[in-house]
């Protein structure tokens, strides 16, 4: 069973990080995959901070988040094998 909920940043944050980089590196797969490892660290100081996150997670493990930012979707991410 799946289940939607607000991501606690102390629990979640390094699971979205990692999903975001890995659907990052499939999809922009023309820019290269160290662009996006480069990245992680601004996507979670800045980008995820400043955003409302809510998580799907289903037997434990975080499947897709959306980030909003004032009152919009900023980031909608799905684990690739999902």
């Amino acid at each position: 069973m799946s289940v939607i909920r607000a991501m606690p940043p102390e629990r979640d944050m390094d699971a979205v990080v990692a999903l975001w980089c890995q659907a990052s590196i499939i999809r922009h797969d023309l820019i290269p995959a160290q662009y996006w490892r480069e990245a992680c660290p601004l996507t979670r100081e800045v980008y995820l901070s400043q955003a409302d996150t809510a998580v799907m997670v289903e037997q434990g493990d975080v499947i897709s988040f959306v980030s909003c930012v004032e009152h919009q979707i900023a980031a909608l991410f799905v684990a690739p094998e999902h």
